[in-house]
């Protein structure tokens, strides 16, 4: 049976890791507000851009073209799956890998010549989809908390190179959503060729156009220098959504965390108040009884 000291020492220890465990949910509380207010900038852009990629489309020299059409037969789809580098934030890493998992074997399910390419951004999806028997082409740390959007122009540069030159047909990302701090939802978007909802506005906004665009110099060039921005603002809003969703996962668990440290100090303390007081009867006991003897 314990101790008073030990469990004098276990309380001691508890309430240090209660206290390491609230200063983690205050920096995770202020990380997440600035997060969500990087969420609402680029939401702006992100629709200018979109926009524009419709008014692109709504060209007729582009008709056909790879960018708005697609090939014909997809064989190989590169995966960005967004994660994060450290833990303590409940189920997200697992949720989200299960999803990539998911769409990897939905994607191989009757193609046995087709081979996915990932792009693991955050080492926790990477180590799960190893396990999961999958080769992760390229690996990146998980986006900082400040400074995402010049983060995400490496990763543009790849899957842009790599669908040009053919050696991918599709490009996905797979990330978590951010609608509420306690609703999180794994999500699977393709962002190369266009997605579907662009292609939507371009069918719709071309029944109703009055007049013809004019682009200068050329459309052929102006979407070679919209595209690339398209595609970095639709990796900048994955990045945006997971490291928000990361931050309200970690403030979600430390919240639970605090509230278990506080029931085992309630637990310890109780126990530690009845072995006292049991120490203290015996004793009583004892004193009474040897009066009693003399």
């Amino acid at each position: 049976m314990p101790s008073l000291k030990h469990i004098r020492r276990r309380i001691t220890s508890v309430r240090g890791t209660k206290r390491i465990i609230k200063s983690m949910n205050l920096v995770a509380t202020t990380k997440l507000q600035r997060a969500r207010r990087r969420i609402d900038v680029c939401k702006d852009m992100f629709d200018s851009i979109r926009e524009i990629m419709v008014n692109c489309g709504l060209d007729e020299r582009l008709n056909g073209h790879e960018f708005f059409k697609g090939r014909e037969k997809v064989r190989n789809i590169a995966y960005v799956v967004f994660s994060a580098d450290r833990g303590l934030c409940g189920g997200y890493n697992a949720n989200i890998a299960k999803r990539a998992i998911a769409e990897l074997r939905k994607f191989e399910h009757g193609r046995a010549e087709v081979k996915p390419v990932i792009i693991a951004v955050g080492s926790k999806a990477a180590a799960h989809i190893r396990r999961a028997g999958y080769e992760v082409y390229k690996q990146y740390p998980a986006p900082p908390e400040a400074g995402v959007y010049g983060y995400s122009h490496e990763i543009c540069e790849l899957v842009f190179q790599m669908f040009l030159s053919g050696e991918v047909d599709e490009v996905h990302t797979v990330y978590t959503q951010f609608n509420s701090v306690i609703v999180h939802v794994p999500r699977e978007r393709r962002i190369l060729p266009l997605p579907e909802r662009v292609l939507d506005d371009i069918a719709n906004n071309r029944k109703n156009q009055s007049g013809k665009l004019v682009f200068d110099p050329n459309i052929v060039d102006f979407l070679k220098a919209a595209l690339p921005l398209f595609v970095e603002s639709r990796i900048n809003n994955a990045a945006n959504h997971a490291s928000a969703c990361e931050l309200a996962a970690r403030m979600t668990s430390m919240d639970a965390a605090d509230n278990n440290a506080q029931e085992v100090i309630g637990k310890l303390t109780l126990n530690y108040n009845r072995k006292r007081q049991g120490m203290i009867t015996q004793e009583i006991t004892e004193i009474v009884s040897g009066a009693n003897a003399v």
